[in-house]
């Protein structure tokens, strides 16, 4: 990993905390930061490399639910989220 970017480590669980597979996880920042999106794994995990330094929102989207999460990105360090589906 660059020093100059951090790494965005994540996870979505439904309220009895099992994993959701196949959400829609969508990652946007103020400018100049674009709008990034993946799609969990088996596992419910996601990843993001390379963002540079900022805030960003987190948002998961599976089966009519939503959730989101604010977080900061530093430069050269690792964050780690969890998205929990309320009901």
């Amino acid at each position: 990993m660059s020093s100059d970017r951090g790494e965005l480590f994540g996870r979505v669980v439904d309220v009895a905390n099992r994993p959701v597979s196949g959400a829609a996880v969508a990652v946007s920042g103020t400018e100049p930061h674009p709008d990034i999106a993946a799609v969990t794994s088996a596992d419910g995990r996601f990843h993001f490399g390379r963002l540079k330094p900022g805030a960003y929102r987190v948002a998961a989207h599976a089966g009519g639910r939503s959730q989101s999460a604010d977080v900061v990105v530093t430069a050269g360090a690792r964050l780690d989220v969890e998205i929990r589906f309320e009901r």
